[in-house]
């Protein structure tokens, strides 16, 4: 893919994706869809069957009631559909900054004391405390590529969740060169909070060539490189917003994708006969391990031969079948499979936070 001139947003362009295009209210937040969705349409036909009732007294009540949960039903429509919605209730803070260009980041961020910023999926909550004293979110309206700086090279905008990231090189051919399991979760966040995933040579972090952040209390725009010294004072420190990524790439190949279940037994001589039959997981570019006090789930991934299979072998997997795996997991009956997956998207767990939900 052709490399373009990288151009940053000006304060008359608008960047990021529409809600549309990003949030699915029955994928991305399936209890208060489906609650709500449930709980309207019992007050719509309460409401109807009153009013079809005789008798003034229970015609009032019926329509009450009815109101009542169609109105709480409407609620918790409007909250899944709107992630700017949930992030607030669930943050405890109102109002808080959408900033859609570089310039009214930098505005926000000179303020003193100058806000925080908050991401998606798990990370803005990971210290469990509500932002002191404000905070802006960089999540869908700052989001998307920004360019290709070579074939393997691609700058994008750290309010971009992984499962657009997935998307974005899929079109170029690419994946990523490690990506946590979760696609709600923002690149920003996973560059500070170190977000890993399944590859065995480096985390995704490993792969981020260059940032660009403000400075909180300055507005100063900064641009470091990798071997800057101040990049994992840019990296990590809290001085500083990140609002874009330079990461590197790999070539989307396909993989042979297998997942053993073993029970735990108390002999020693079974487990080394376990570690022995085992020893593709431990030599493969790709692996994953879940230990419990019954079993361990192997899940690993080596690299198909040239040849070997066609993007036609790739399995689809839909949401509701990666919802079941994690479902089955937590049950302690875990399944066993072998397919062929593409690296892009092989180590996606959940697309969402499911039941607890994505914000």
């Amino acid at each position: 893919m052709a490399s373009e001139e990288r151009k940053l947003p000006t304060s008359q362009e608008k960047s990021g994706q529409p809600p549309t295009a990003r949030y699915d209210p029955c994928f991305t937040s399936p209890v208060s869809f489906v609650l709500g969705t449930c709980l309207a349409l019992v007050g719509s036909h309460a409401i109807i069957q009153s009013l079809k009732a005789s008798g003034g007294a229970a015609v009032v009540l019926g329509v009450a009631g009815g109101c009542m949960f169609f109105l709480l039903g409407l609620f918790l429509l409007v909250i899944a559909c709107s992630p700017t919605l949930r992030i607030r209730l669930r943050m405890g803070v109102w109002p808080i900054a959408t900033p859609c260009t570089l310039p009214e980041i930098q505005k926000l961020l000179m303020a003193t004391p100058a806000p925080v910023a908050v991401g998606e999926g798990w990370g803005f909550f990971i210290s469990k405390t509500a932002p002191q004293p404000s905070a802006i979110a960089l999540r869908g309206q700052w989001s998307g590529a920004v360019t290709w700086e070579s074939d393997g090279l691609l700058r994008v905008r750290s309010g971009t969740v992984f499962g657009e990231l997935v998307r974005i090189l899929w079109s170029g051919g690419r994946a990523a060169v490690d990506r946590p399991q979760f696609d709600q979760l923002s690149v920003g966040a996973a560059v500070r909070t170190c977000g890993h995933g399944w590859f065995a040579e480096g985390w995704f972090i490993d792969a981020v060539v260059a940032l660009s952040a403000v400075e909180r209390g300055t507005g100063q725009l900064v641009e470091v490189k990798r071997s800057d010294s101040r990049f994992w004072m840019v990296a990590l420190g809290s001085d500083y917003v990140i609002t874009e990524v330079l990461l590197t790439s790999m070539p989307n190949r396909l993989l042979r994708i297998r997942q053993t279940v073993e029970r735990l037994q108390r002999s020693g001589g079974a487990l080394a006969q376990q570690l022995h039959q085992n020893s593709d997981w431990l030599t493969s570019p790709f692996k994953l391990m879940f230990v419990s006090a019954s079993q361990v789930i192997r899940k690993w991934g080596v690299y198909l031969d040239a040849g070997e299979g066609s993007i036609d072998d790739e399995v689809n997997i839909s949401g509701c079948d990666l919802r079941c795996r994690t479902i089955r997991r937590h049950l302690r009956i875990p399944a066993e499979y072998d397919l062929v997956d593409s690296v892009a998207d092989a180590h996606t767990l959940i697309q969402t936070i499911w039941p607890a939900e994505a914000v």
